[in-house]
């Protein structure tokens, strides 16, 4: 039996723009599946980005 994640996405402009993502591709599984396991492998590189990014605002 397969486990299953129900998700709401709310009307904003945010949130519409990731369910516009998602509902673009044929295999919507597929592609959250790969989203998440994107950003578990780099999401310890998010304080170096963040950083770098308010540097370049600079």
């Amino acid at each position: 039996m397969a486990l299953k994640i129900n998700t709401s996405f709310k009307e904003n402009d945010e949130e519409m723009k990731l369910y516009l993502e998602v509902v673009s591709n044929s295999d919507k599984s597929a592609f959250i599946k790969e989203a998440l396991k994107f950003y578990i492998k780099y999401r310890h590189m998010l304080p170096t980005l963040e950083q770098k990014c308010i540097k370049n605002k600079a």
